[in-house]
């Protein structure tokens, strides 16, 4: 606590000398259980709020909550987190327990807000649920369809993305001990509404927060105050608060932030204890009986898991390569085999160029890379040459691995695709589709023998979530970054003379999924304009944009359109898309800073070379 005291201390000191910046960092440091005490957030969340007037680099973000119970003590603490996760939030609450006509209204507060993310914050006293129920599944089914029904208004009505409370229970229920043990108990039926709320929530599009994490963070018997709700309505306890708006802000960062894509991993003293090149494979400590060992063999399991939901796996050691290799070949406790590593890289060069080359061959962001490293040296080292890398430094103690990197939330999403459950596939099919491409002096030769061919597909329910993903997350190949939320999406693909398809991508070496999207939409003077525009960077170079402008083409002539427009809207990422349309055959129409328009006449549509066959 006092260590807490003093940085709010010198933050103010900060702020009061105009170091609104340095200031907002010394805040940002403090982890979540420094701030787990209500009164003590809310004076850092003030401190933040005057130090953020002065700070303009913030992503601002517009956060509405509805609930039966009072928010008002929430909004402070939440704009803090959201603050440390990147965004300056806005936040409106509803008034306490009139959520449902807030919801239902269409020119309630809600509505007009406008908001990016809603959150409704239900508790286990909007079930109605008894103590016990003669028909406990029926009375589950209950509950979960009112919900069910809220969800399909809201999202007829506003394209946020939507977060649902899963239900707690009460600390004091008159069951007793039969609540766990008998299923028409009130706890029991909660429960089963738990998992009917979860199923029904993912084919909505609705993202479920699961309160039970931060009731158990905080204690359940702490989770309610049964004086404060009698007396103001406020549920959970103001104990629970900063827990709560802490999980909030993740949930939020889940859906608004790109996740990291690779996690880059030491060798010694981080996937083993020891240091392979001079304690051999027997000196190293990996496995039963050792508890140490066994610390390590737990850390490789969690990063395996990691590598099979989507994340890629790069190593980057300095070791001689034979050494390195060793236990990946002939360690019996080695969890993680050289397979599971998307690029293997063990020399003696700056671990930071390492990073750069991996980043090359995989054609990702440097950004979108997590280091992790038990030598604080190396970590510095990345941090100095590559700021936009995330590190995490291991301590000596192997138990705490797990903690250190789970605890950041890197590698956060709300939903998983198909195409995230075969990413490691797909990025060692890229692998050899490199090293076909380095034995072929001619590129057109290279792209001829890949046998690549392709499908444009409507959007539809299935294949609505991943498109929604793909323009949520793309940024390098994506001429206007619009982010769009699967009502809006489905909106586009509903509407008349519209042109809203998916394009896949297979060739000799592997099927590499839905790698493209286009959106267009009719205007003015019988116009198509291509509201998104984007590619998946590991399908670029392979003509699949011409590909895509010439099932557009066939689209627009079919359609009778006069003309279609493209649109570039400049970011920090995407310049290499700046020129896409004029390389296709567009003229410029306007420009700005802003944005570029470019314009194409159907009777001046071009024959583009394209070495992707139509399936």
């Amino acid at each position: 606590m006092l260590d807490s005291l003093e940085i709010l201390k010198s933050a103010k000191n900060l702020l009061a000398n105009n170091e609104a910046q340095k200031a907002l960092g010394l805040l940002f440091s403090l982890k979540e259980e420094a701030i787990a005490d209500y009164a003590l957030g809310v004076k850092i969340s003030k401190v933040a709020d005057k130090a953020l007037q002065s700070v303009n680099h913030l992503k601002p973000l517009k956060i509405a909550i509805v609930s039966s119970s009072t928010q008002t003590f929430l909004v402070p603490l939440l704009r803090f987190f959201c603050a440390k996760i990147g965004f300056n939030a806005e936040v409106q609450t509803g008034d306490m327990g009139a959520w449902r006509s807030e919801l239902a209204d269409e020119n309630s507060w809600l509505y007009s807000f406008k908001p990016d993310v809603a959150i409704l914050a239900t508790n286990w006293r909007d079930t109605a649920v008894n103590s016990f129920t003669k028909n406990p599944s029926a009375e589950a089914e209950r509950v979960v369809a009112e919900l069910e029904s809220f969800w399909r208004i809201f999202k007829s009505k506003s394209s946020a993305v939507l977060f649902q409370h899963s239900f707690d229970f009460p600390f004091y229920d008159s069951a007793g001990y039969l609540s766990q043990n008998n299923f028409a108990s009130r706890i029991q039926v909660l429960k089963r509404a738990n998992v009917l709320l979860l199923e029904k929530a993912s084919a909505a599009g609705v993202a479920i927060l699961d309160t039970s994490d931060v009731r158990a963070f905080v204690g359940s018997k702490n989770w309610e105050d049964e004086r404060m709700w009698l007396s103001a309505r406020q549920h959970p306890s103001f104990t629970s608060l900063p827990a709560l708006a802490n999980e909030y802000a993740r949930a939020i960062a889940a859906a608004k932030k790109s996740p990291k894509k690779v996690c880059v991993l030491d060798l010694d003293n981080t996937l083993w204890g020891g240091v392979i090149g001079e304690d051999g494979l027997g000196g190293i400590k990996l496995g039963a009986p050792d508890p140490v060992g066994e610390a390590y063999v737990a850390f490789q399991k969690y990063l395996l898991e990691l590598k099979e939901r989507g994340i890629l796996l790069a190593v980057v050691s300095k070791n001689n390569e034979s050494d390195a290799l060793l236990p990946f070949e002939k360690h019996p406790d080695m969890i993680l085999k050289k397979e599971d590593i998307a690029s293997f890289k063990a020399n003696w060069e700056a671990k930071s160029q390492n990073i750069v080359t991996i980043a090359q061959e995989l054609n990702l962001g440097i950004d979108s890379f997590v280091f992790v490293d038990d030598n604080p040296a190396e970590i510095a080292q990345v941090n100095s040459a590559l700021p936009e890398v995330s590190t995490v430094q291991l301590s000596e103690d192997a138990s705490q691995s797990i903690a250190l990197l789970d605890s950041q939330n890197f590698f956060d999403t709300l939903f998983l695709s198909e195409d995230d459950l075969k990413r490691h596939t797909t990025y060692l099919e890229n692998a050899k589709r490199d090293a076909a491409k380095a034995t072929c002096a001619n590129p057109k030769d290279f792209l001829k023998n890949l046998e690549m061919s392709s499908s444009a597909s409507d959007i539809t329910e299935v294949n609505l979530a991943r498109a929604t993903q793909l323009i949520g997350k793309t940024n390098q190949f994506n001429l206007t970054t619009r982010r769009h939320s699967a009502e809006q999406v489905d909106a586009i693909a509903k509407t008349q003379n519209a042109y809203a398809k998916t394009f896949n991508l297979k060739d000799k070496f592997g099927d590499m999924g839905i790698v493209g999207i286009l959106l267009a939409k009719e205007v003015e003077d019988s116009t198509l304009e291509i509201d998104t525009f984007l590619l998946s960077c590991r399908a670029l170079g392979r003509t699949l944009e011409q590909f895509v402008m010439t099932n557009l083409f066939e689209f627009a002539k079919e359609k009778n359109f006069k003309k279609i427009r493209g649109v570039y809207i400049p970011t920090a990422k995407n310049s290499q898309t700046k020129d896409v349309f004029e390389k296709i055959g567009f003229t410029k129409e306007k420009e700005s800073e802003e944005k570029t328009s470019w314009i194409l006449e159907i009777k001046d549509i071009p024959t583009l070379e394209v070495f992707i066959s139509k399936i």
